[in-house]
């Protein structure tokens, strides 16, 4: 057989049909990755269009409950300090090693959240501080000191429990587990959202 007459890769490749079976394995692929993002635009969409459900208040309780539990441990170091350094006879200066390590804490979250806070946060917190401070005056003027500091760090043990319950029941954010592929468990997220809403999508 001449050279002249050798059929080229491209022509034996189209009359042996395998032209047709690249083209449609390169549309399906093409077909594939459309898919997810047409499905995730969708639910994105679905979100933002959803009206005040169950779901968003359960998370507005869990969010607020979580920031005042994190006030009032910051605002309860400096006072129980003093006490505790009297009632386990420890020096001032070992207690404010400790005082000053959880300031360093607080300090470092503070850099990282901070984005998270606005005037509106601030504001209600000031109030909330203040309700807070004459709420103790009742409560704990009756007890004896004895007993007083371990209610206070008892309200934030029982708290921190209760939060972390409200947590395992929260869903995880839909958002995020569309970026992570797992779109199935994104979509059941929105439809219980969905199916919370007070007033219809």
């Amino acid at each position: 057989m001449s050279p002249s007459t050798v059929p080229s890769i491209e022509s034996w490749m189209k009359s042996q049909g395998y032209h047709l079976f690249i083209s449609e394995r390169v549309e399906f692929m093409k077909s594939s990755q459309e898919q997810p993002r047409q499905i995730v635009n969708d639910l994105f969409g679905r979100l933002d269009r959803l009206a005040w459900g169950k779901v968003h208040t359960v998370v507005l309780i869990a969010l607020g409950i979580g920031w005042a539990l994190d006030g009032f441990e910051v605002t309860i170091v400096g006072p129980m300090l003093s006490f505790l350094a009297k009632y386990f006879h420890r020096t001032v200066q070992q207690a404010a090693y400790v005082g000053s390590v959880f300031l360093l804490g607080a300090f470092a979250g503070a850099l990282i959240f901070s984005v998270l806070a606005d005037g509106a946060v601030n504001a209600s917190w000031s109030i909330g501080s203040i309700v807070a401070s004459l709420t103790s005056l009742v409560v704990l003027v009756s007890l004896p000191p004895a007993v007083g500091w371990r209610y206070v760090f008892l309200f934030g043990g029982v708290v921190a429990i209760f939060v972390a319950i409200v947590r395992r029941i929260l869903p995880e954010s839909p958002r995020w587990l569309a970026y992570h592929g797992h779109l199935d468990q994104a979509e059941a997220v929105v439809e219980k959202v969905e199916a919370s809403c007070l007033w219809g999508v």
